[in-house]
């Protein structure tokens, strides 16, 4: 997994949805659990998904896209806080080696900017109580 300040734009999308059987597969759940839409159409081997109602600061919402590109050997998926694929900004990319759990923990990491929010939205996830229900202290 790599955190850059910034990478390749994805081609521009030209045909349609692509939801991946694979390694991508829970994260891709997640997201259409999560609001995201897909963009439709998309270029063979790329799909994008948008969420435009992302939480920011003082009452204000943002953008996030997160890109999945299977076109070579190895597929990536790459969250884009602000929803700037197309610009040089902050990303997070990781390949289809990374377990659908880190996955999932690399996501609300990246939606939640406070730690607090982020681990009770996991436990959410996976279903388990969070340490403000009793279940563990914060350190």
């Amino acid at each position: 997994m790599t955190i850059t300040p910034c990478g390749t734009e994805p081609a521009a999308p030209t045909s349609s949805l692509i939801i991946d059987e694979g390694a991508f597969r829970r994260l891709e759940r997640e997201l259409l659990d999560l609001g995201f839409e897909p963009i439709v159409p998309t270029e063979d081997g790329i799909a994008i998904f948008r969420c435009d109602e992302i939480p920011a600061s003082e009452g204000e919402t943002t953008t996030f896209d997160v890109v999945f590109d299977r076109r070579s050997c190895m597929a990536t998926a790459t969250i884009i806080p602000g929803g700037a694929h197309e610009s040089c900004g902050p990303r997070i990319t990781f390949n289809a080696r990374v377990p659908a759990v880190t996955q999932i923990v690399t996501l609300y990491g990246a939606l939640n900017p406070d730690p607090g929010g982020a681990v009770e939205s996991i436990a959410c996830t996976y279903q388990v109580k969070p340490w403000s229900e009793g279940t563990a202290t914060p350190s």
